[in-house]
């Protein structure tokens, strides 16, 4: 940005003046950049903030049906073990008579 040329009769308080005006005009368009700047960020943060809300529910949804499915399981196997269907031992099943 080109400083603006001032005319050789001001006096000097008139020139700090100018340049005290250029220089806030300056500084209040640097913030108004930051500022935006900052706002776009926030946005796709929470764009990703969002994204990861939903995936964090998701995978709470796949653990709490990981974990019916497990009780599922071994409730069977206790109902059928108590029943004398089936023992479990090592990797392999037989038949309790």
């Amino acid at each position: 940005m080109k400083k603006p040329r001032l005319p050789r009769n001001t006096d000097k308080a008139e020139r700090k003046k100018e340049q005290n005006k250029t220089a806030a005009t300056r500084y209040r368009e640097k913030k108004k950049l930051q500022a935006a700047i900052i706002s776009v960020q926030e946005d796709e943060l929470e764009k990703v903030n969002d994204q990861l809300t939903a995936q964090r529910d998701d995978l709470q949804r796949q653990v709490r049906m990981c974990k019916e499915l497990l009780r599922a399981v071994m409730t069977d196997r206790k109902v059928k073990k108590e029943a004398g269907v089936i023992a479990w031992n090592g990797a392999s099943r037989r038949i309790v008579k």
